[in-house]
């Protein structure tokens, strides 16, 4: 499905095993795949989990400028609506690019 995609956003990306709550290394994976292929990703970082381990280390690379403008609201915002906004303004910066 990634090699359709040409943005992939990701939330969360936690799973229960035996009753506790852990990072779902099955979305870090679909992450190296998404970087390697070189699509634009969009992190949620104020989801946590996976998701925040992803936003940090998009982050410190400094490798994707797309998102220069957005890494506050990415990483600390809870307002669906405000996230929601911020995602749609990212799609639409790269739209074309």
């Amino acid at each position: 499905m990634i090699s359709e995609a040409g943005i992939c956003i990701f939330i969360f990306g936690n799973k229960l095993v035996n009753g506790e709550v852990v990072l779902a290394s099955g979305m870090m994976e679909e992450f190296r795949i998404a970087k390697e292929r070189g699509k634009v990703i969009i992190p949620i970082g104020s989801t946590g989990f996976a998701a925040k381990e992803i936003f940090d280390e998009m982050k410190e690379s400094g490798d994707y400028s797309y998102i220069n403008d957005y890494w506050n609201d990415l990483e600390n915002d809870e307002d669906v609506i405000k996230v929601f906004n911020t995602i749609n303004e990212i799609i639409e910066g790269v739209r074309f690019r």
